[in-house]
This record gives structure tokens, C-alpha cells and sequence, in this order.
């Protein structure tokens, strides 16, 4: 059990100390208590015990509780959402710890849905995966994880001439025939683009990714690919050998580049082993 000593050393009070003292020492004392993840009776015990030898009285103390109670818990969320990950251990340090201070529902409809987004990223990557029906024909102890409808982009090259003459006189002849002072030079210069190969349904499984369209067919070993670009609205993957490819999916969807990353990583230990 605390007691006053362990929370906050306490100084003989002699003459009456300024209000924003006593209001610091007694916050100190309330983040304290809350450390541990919980605030029981005991604890109550201590801070009211606490709040008097301050000279407190209840309402300002309850008041200076609250806004402290709901600050910390603030924190914790926010060191616990720094990842972008929310696990089941830390997700029931936040129930405990909001339960335990009394103050009612903590979160408004943003936060629930950073919450929910950061609890889906921790299963994605390091849960199971989802499994999904296929009508690919996929191989032995192949799964399908995800399929989206996307659109194929694959990176290449293209020499175009450019003409510079710097600076230049024109001057009339004869009637059609005009001379021009100056240089005239041709280079060729290389420009990237980005060819539609099609539009299709691209599936990601624990060993391929398959990428189907009437226009082209790509499919690749999971293995194969050395980096990946996530988008919101899509994936650019690099491979070992052929050109870059991007896929722009039909509606943005973070989790589709998750489930790729972590079903690469996955390929990729497998490969490994």
C-alpha cells in the first residue's frame, strides 16, 4: 500500500503555499498512483489523505482529478498508439485504467475509430492472416489472404528527340524561303512512364501474388519481390528480375499493403528456414 511519503515527499507546509504549488504536488501525486495501471481504493485512501494535508478543499481537488486522470490516460494511449498498433495486453491496460478512475466513456467517435484501426493493424501483423475464397487455381497449401479489383501499371522507358537551336535570326529570301542564323542540334533523351497492362483482380496468397485481367496475366512468387511501395489507394512492387509493377486497387484500402507486407515476410522466413 502508498502512503503520502511514497507519492510525493512532504515538506512541512510553515507558511501557506501559492495555489499553483499545491495544485502541482497534488497532480504528481494522482500520476503517481496511476502508474501502475490502476487506481484502487487504496490509492483513493492515499490521495484523499494527501488532499488534506495540502488543504485542499473536495471540489477543487476532484476537479484537479479528473482533468489529471484523463490527461494521463491520454498519454498512455498516445505511447501506446505510436506504432500504429494496438495489442490485446495494452488494449486491457486502457480498459482497467479507464474503469478504474470512474470518469465515464473516455473516448470520442475519432479516437474509437483510431482504436479500432490500430487493433486491426496489430492482428494484421502479427495474427493470423485472413483466408479467403479463391476461384484461381491455386497450388498444394496454397490460401488466398485478400483479393481486390485493381488496375496494373508497369514502369518503362521511352527515347524521345529533342531539338535545340539556342539562339536564332530568321530572315526572309525569296518568297517561301527564309534563312535562319543560328545552331541546330538533335539529342535523344530517356522518359519514364507508366503502361496500363490492364484491369483485373489482383489476389494475394501465402506464396504468390496473382494479378488476373482479359488484357495480361502477372503472377509472381511472393520470394521474388526485394521492396515494396505502400499506398493508400494501391502497392508498387519491385522483383528481382521484370520491370517494376503498380497496382492502383479500385477503392483505397491501407489493409491490402499490410496483408502483402506481412504475407512476404512471412514467404520470406519460410524461405529462409
Amino acid at each position: 500500500m502508498m502512503n503520502c511519503e511514497d507519492v510525493v515527499v512532504a515538506q512541512p507546509l510553515g507558511e501557506p503555499e501559492e495555489g499553483q504549488e499545491i495544485e502541482r504536488r497534488y497532480r504528481l501525486a494522482i500520476t503517481a498512483l496511476l502508474c501502475d495501471g490502476v487506481f484502487c481504493e487504496e490509492d483513493a485512501a492515499v490521495l484523499s489523505s494527501f488532499r488534506d494535508f495540502l488543504g485542499l478543499s473536495g471540489e477543487a481537488a476532484g476537479e484537479i482529478f479528473r482533468d489529471e486522470a484523463r490527461s494521463y490516460i491520454r498519454r498512455r494511449l498516445l505511447a501506446f498508439l505510436e506504432d500504429g498498433r494496438l495489442s490485446p495486453d495494452e488494449d486491457a491496460v486502457l480498459d482497467d485504467l479507464v474503469a478504474s478512475v470512474g470518469l465515464g466513456p473516455m473516448w470520442g467517435e475519432e479516437t474509437a475509430e483510431q482504436l479500432a484501426k490500430a487493433r486491426r493493424t496489430w492482428r494484421l501483423a502479427v495474427g493470423p492472416l485472413p483466408v479467403v475464397a479463391s476461384s484461381l487455381g491455386l497450388l498444394r497449401g496454397e490460401t488466398a489472404h485478400v483479393c481486390a479489383a485493381a488496375t496494373a501499371y508497369e514502369e518503362r522507358t521511352r527515347s524521345v528527340g529533342v531539338s535545340y537551336g539556342g539562339l536564332t535570326l530568321s530572315l526572309p529570301i525569296v518568297r517561301g524561303v527564309r534563312f535562319r542564323a543560328g545552331q541546330f542540334g538533335v539529342s535523344r533523351q530517356s522518359l519514364r512512364y507508366q503502361h496500363q497492362l490492364g484491369r483485373g483482380d489482383l489476389t494475394i496468397t501465402n506464396g504468390r501474388l496473382i494479378f488476373t485481367a482479359p488484357e495480361r496475366a502477372v503472377t509472381m512468387k511472393l520470394t521474388s519481390i526485394i521492396d515494396v511501395t505502400a499506398y493508400n489507394d494501391g502497392v508498387a512492387v519491385q522483383r528481382t528480375v521484370g520491370k517494376p509493377i503498380t497496382f492502383v486497387l479500385g477503392h483505397p484500402d491501407e489493409d491490402f499493403a499490410l496483408i502483402l507486407w506481412r504475407a512476404w515476410q512471412d514467404a520470406r522466413g519460410q524461405a529462409s528456414i
